[in-house]
């Protein structure tokens, strides 16, 4: 009745718990002449971090140098992330020796998790995610994302900061699943979206993963048409939005590694391809709540 009363619609059985970390920062430390600077920026941060943390109605588990924990609703865990990254390079910029500012990343993990989900096992599997997904496996000064449902791990998904943020510091991932949910709840002709897309788009990218990108572009637009046998109704604007967005969402679903810190993260030669991500974006716009 509450919820009702409050018309906030039915609230989501995921929560995130955000798992960040400084990349490094022991090399750096060993270099006498950075200490301070160091001390100084993570002091800084540290600070810094709780404000950040519940201004994303989040509850702060715990910040010390350059580790941070949190608690926060699944809609705003993306974007805590991306702003603590920021607060992180600008604490960082601020400082100096022998003229230069000191460099160093921050690197994350966020968990969606289901209400009824071990926290224990999900608290383990964060840093596991952390270190062996967003640092080793993507480069570092990366985000990696984990979805666990009642029936186990649903969907994972990691990308470079680079890569991750639009030209405004948002999470891209984030920015579609709204995108999206506004299309899905839409009525009438035009562009909209169901969950099953998303799903058929998944089963594309799996079967042409090795296919150039133009042509994938093509395949996912031809599959929309097809799925929603509206050709002729999608009209010239509207076939503009729909490109936009579906361009947008094949971004996220490449796979990229950073050979070395400091190098620019290039696609991943083998597997270059990460379906999950398009059910990422449905998991954002659904906010967990499963439709057709």
């Amino acid at each position: 009745r509450l919820v009702q009363a409050a018309g906030v619609g039915k609230p989501s059985p995921y929560y995130a718990i955000l798992l960040m970390d400084g990349d490094q920062l022991g090399k750096h430390m060993a270099d006498t002449a950075k200490q301070t600077p160091i001390s100084s920026a993570l002091n800084q941060f540290t600070n810094g971090a709780g404000a950040i943390v519940r201004q994303h109605n989040g509850f702060l588990i715990y910040a010390g140098g350059d580790d941070v924990m949190a608690l926060l609703p699944l809609q705003d865990a993306l974007p805590a992330a991306a702003a603590l990254q920021k607060d992180y390079a600008k604490a960082f910029a601020a400082q100096k020796w022998t003229g230069e500012a000191v460099q160093s990343t921050l690197s994350g993990a966020i968990e969606f998790v289901h209400f009824r989900t071990p926290l224990t096992r999900v608290l383990q599997d964060a840093h596991r995610l952390l270190d062996d997904v967003a640092k080793n496996a993507t480069g570092r000064n990366a985000i990696a994302v984990r979805v666990w449902k009642p029936s186990g791990l649903a969907l994972e998904w990691a990308m470079p900061w680079e890569h991750a943020l639009d030209a405004q510091g948002r999470v891209k991932v984030a920015q579609l699943g709204e995108q999206f949910a506004q299309q899905g709840s839409s009525q009438g002709e035009g562009v909209r979206f169901s969950s099953k897309f998303f799903f058929r788009m998944q089963n594309l990218l799996q079967r042409f993963a090795g296919t150039q990108e133009a042509v994938l572009q093509k395949l996912l637009l031809a599959e929309y048409l097809h799925s929603y046998g509206n050709q002729s109704k999608v009209t010239g604007p509207e076939l503009e939005v729909l490109t936009k967005h579906l361009d947008g969402l094949l971004d996220q679903c490449w796979r990229y590694e950073r050979a070395e810190p400091g190098q620019s993260p290039q696609r991943h030669a083998s597997h270059p391809i990460n379906p999950d991500a398009a059910l990422l974006v449905r998991f954002l716009a659904q906010k967990g709540l499963e439709r057709d």
